[in-house]
């Protein structure tokens, strides 16, 4: 019988990122994200104009996002490559299609 398993490596890594890039954008109930106190923190801006206009976090969180991608692509034998990069391209499609929209 043919061996299943997959095998932890590079790309499995693309999840950790998947998580962290989320984590970083998506806002919770009091409109702050985890990336809004990480960028506080190293005396960052998060938003544009105080506390509205353009979240700077959703495009720090492609910092995490597209290596996830690259990962997720490069090494798709490994555990959870596959699941890594396609959740990485919905993300920063769902991003950009954002930031495009508040353009318009």
């Amino acid at each position: 019988m043919e061996n299943l398993k997959h095998k932890i490596g590079w790309g499995s890594f693309s999840v950790v990122l998947l998580i962290l890039g989320l984590g970083f954008s998506i806002s919770f109930s009091n409109g702050m994200c985890i990336g809004d106190y990480v960028l506080r923190a190293f005396g960052l801006r998060a938003w544009s104009e105080g506390n509205t206009g353009v979240h700077y976090t959703l495009f720090y969180s492609m910092i995490f996002l597209l290596p996830a991608w690259y990962l997720g692509d490069k090494y798709r034998e490994d555990y959870g490559a596959e699941t890594g990069r396609s959740m990485s391209v919905i993300f920063t499609v769902l991003i950009i299609g954002w930031f495009i929209g508040h353009l318009l």
